[in-house]
């Protein structure tokens, strides 16, 4: 299996708390981030990195199959968390999931300052890598958010999607832009 950092296609899945900006709760962002720990596996899922209030989590799934399945997870995970956050700590989470190429207009760097003994640390970079930052703030709270590619490349794979409006995004070039959900379950 290749490292993350060498793989044609990442699968980029980010959690955000909702609300957090008057919260400010470090101790339930912590929680959310180990939230993840202790439930089904995901492949080479890892903790991309934490900025504020929200985890990237990335992971480089070998097939279609691997995709739809890794997202189907991400989803069930998210609204089971966003239940779980809503009860114990009053506030939710949402979420996006997309995918990137690391081969034409996105790069992995290496920053060797931020490298640890087990593994370097590479930064993402590009405009696929940013589109999933602008997505999210128009999901829902418990849900997952994703771009308007992921459907058409995951067709066939018995994943459920709900298009429940359009946006205008900076940098991209289709516009509106679908707005896209997708559903715990398969069909």
């Amino acid at each position: 299996m290749p490292l993350l950092h060498d793989a044609d296609i990442i699968l980029l899945l980010s959690v955000d708390v909702v609300g957090s900006t008057v919260m400010r709760k470090l101790n339930a962002v912590r929680s959310a981030r180990s939230g993840f720990r202790g439930r089904d596996p995901m492949p080479r899922l890892t903790v991309h990195k934490v900025i504020g209030d929200e985890v990237l989590f990335a992971c480089s799934p070998q097939t279609p199959l691997d995709f739809a399945d890794s997202l189907e997870l991400f989803t069930n995970l998210v609204a089971e968390l966003n239940e779980e956050y809503t009860r114990d700590y009053g506030f939710g989470i949402h979420s996006a999931a997309w995918a990137a190429t690391l081969l034409s207009r996105n790069r992995a760097l290496r920053i060797e300052e931020l490298d640890t003994p087990e593994d370097p640390y590479y930064e993402f970079v590009g405009p696929d890598i940013d589109l999933g930052f602008r997505l999210i703030k128009y999901c829902p709270v418990g849900r997952v958010i994703v771009p308007g590619d992921l459907p058409v490349m995951l067709n066939g794979y018995g994943l459920l999607f709900e298009q429940i409006g359009t946006a205008s995004l900076q940098g991209v070039s289709l516009d509106p832009y679908p707005v896209l959900l997708t559903h715990g379950g398969k069909s």
